[in-house]
């Protein structure tokens, strides 16, 4: 009996070591589950200007959110969704061969650009450009979002496919449309030799082009009185711009303007318009502009793990807010195609009506 009792003594002393033991390595586990917290980016929001955040929030309470419609041949309005591909680190060499392959395949030579800076940084430091290829017979609706502080180094074999990608898009015979001076923009990404800005050369700035759209559809009331002084405007206007030009306004805009539903009166000042009001005025949709200034340097692809933080309530707004981030960016593009398309359709039928033939 004393024998049996000897053989089933444990010494708790050596219990208590393998215990901790156990323990330490549990929380080895967990830890290498969790992300470097030199790599957690707690991302912030904030509008720049109190008069642009109840602007804001007004055109959200008045219009439905923004959505990409297209008409089928069948007449009907279907919405479609972009497919999403961020570029950065991470992303797998399939992926960036599938874009390459499906621009080079689809023979796509239009592209709506727009880039993202960091507000919170002196100077803002440039973070994100928003590529969308313009969908042609075979493509789908694809938005690439290039996350540039997040890149391999471009000497890597995965930088250099990321470069073989930008060389596919950045080339010098290609149309490039966004909204207002994208080549402005691009400089300030131009020490990452993603691209030549010597290759951005066909431009189209939609904000220039949108204006004269808008007042086609939303001409002059009959009591303005501005409307007796369209026609010296016009004149002037004659001699800066063809009206064969997608530039030219035969509705142009006047100081002496009276209309509510025209907001720009100066009709020397093509970039008043701002995206936001146009898809609100020109579409009657809203277009949330909540994270112009966030954080954007802070990676936003949820794959790179950033917003992974330990307390859960931090964890899951960082999580929701790169969904919205993410959004936001895409709509940014995707919603300059909506317009471009809609301007490219009415130019094509005035085309077709100025060379319909004139009956016998």
């Amino acid at each position: 009996m004393e024998q049996q009792f000897e053989s089933e003594y444990h010494d708790p002393l050596e219990q208590l070591e393998k215990a901790l033991a156990t323990a330490k390595q549990i929380e080895q586990q967990l830890l290498a589950k969790l992300p470097d917290m030199n790599s957690l980016r707690k991302i912030s929001s904030w509008y720049y200007g109190h008069k642009k955040q109840l602007f804001n929030e007004e055109l959200r309470h008045k219009y439905p959110m923004f959505k990409f419609t297209t008409t089928t041949s069948t007449k009907q309005i279907i919405e479609i969704v972009p497919q999403i591909y961020y570029i950065h680190k991470q992303t797998t060499k399939s992926a960036i061969k599938y874009l390459i392959d499906t621009i080079r395949a689809c023979k796509i030579t239009s592209f709506v650009l727009d880039t993202e800076s960091d507000p919170s940084t002196t100077p803002a430091k440039p973070s994100l450009i928003q590529i969308l290829p313009v969908p042609s017979f075979c493509s789908p609706l694809l938005v690439i979002l290039i996350e540039v502080q997040w890149l391999s180094p471009l000497s890597s074999s995965h930088g250099q496919l990321i470069k073989q990608l930008c060389d596919v898009i950045f080339q010098e015979q290609h149309e490039f449309i966004a909204w207002g001076r994208i080549d402005d923009e691009l400089e300030k990404f131009r020490h990452f030799n993603l691209f030549k800005p010597s290759n951005i050369v066909y431009i189209r700035n939609m904000q220039k082009e949108f204006r004269p759209y808008y007042n086609h559809h939303h001409p002059h009331a009959s009591d303005c009185p501005g409307l007796e002084q369209i026609s010296l405007v016009d004149d002037e206007l004659d001699l800066a711009v063809s009206q064969d030009s997608l530039e030219f306004d035969h509705d142009p805009d006047h100081e002496l303007c009276t209309c509510e539903f025209r907001p720009y009166k100066d009709p020397y000042n093509p970039n008043a318009w701002s995206l936001q009001r146009a898809i609100a005025l020109g579409f009657e949709q809203f277009l949330d502009k909540a994270y112009t200034c966030a954080k954007w340097s802070g990676g936003i692809d949820l794959n790179l793990g950033t917003w992974k933080f330990r307390d859960p309530v931090l964890r899951s707004q960082q999580e929701l807010l790169r969904r919205n981030m993410e959004k936001y960016a895409a709509n940014d593009v995707v919603s300059v195609l909506y317009i471009f398309q809609r301007i490219e359709s009415q130019h094509k039928k005035k085309t077709t009506k100025i060379k319909r033939p004139i009956p016998n």
